[in-house]
């Protein structure tokens, strides 16, 4: 990172940006072809390694790329702000944390497994605990992205 006054490599503080986040943008690859879509998401950290999840149907552009080329990216950003005043563009920034994390994709096949995750990721995003019918779990795709590499950057 150039910047280096603006880089996060405390791994609490990366958790504490995607804690604050609801959405991530995954980027993958099609035959040198980028392709980046936003998702929702949940995660877990365990061990020291972080572990991203998505759901989606069980067909769709991205689940074939992936089954393609399972290396990813992940872009999550948050606490955007204008910042600045006066008449002249110069003395105006944009205030925002963000994280980039790179990895590989791999799908979830187990059904509990899909449950807990579902379950999990619906506490996550909503803050509440959700049913899941069976159904649901059976229609669902889960992507989990396993980090191998992941930077922070705070803009003040």
């Amino acid at each position: 990172m150039r910047r280096k006054d603006r880089e996060i490599t405390d791994i609490n503080e990366i958790l504490n940006i995607i804690d604050s986040c609801r959405v991530l943008r995954l980027g993958l690859c099609d035959n040198n072809i980028p392709y980046i879509v936003p998702l929702n998401y949940y995660y877990t950290y365990k061990n020291n390694i972080i572990e991203f999840y998505f759901h989606s149907a069980k067909e769709g552009k991205k689940l074939d790329i992936i089954r393609k080329n399972q290396n990813v990216c992940l872009e999550i950003d948050c606490g955007h702000e204008l910042k600045g005043e006066g008449p002249n563009a110069v003395n105006y920034s944009y205030k925002f944390n963000s994280v980039i994390g790179f990895g590989k994709a791999d799908f979830v096949y187990d059904k509990e497994e899909k449950r807990n995750i579902l379950f999990e990721f619906a506490k996550f995003q909503t803050g509440k605990s959700l049913n899941l019918s069976d159904e649901h779990v059976e229609m669902t795709n889960i992507c989990k992205i396993t980090i191998n590499k992941i930077s922070g950057k705070k803009l003040i």
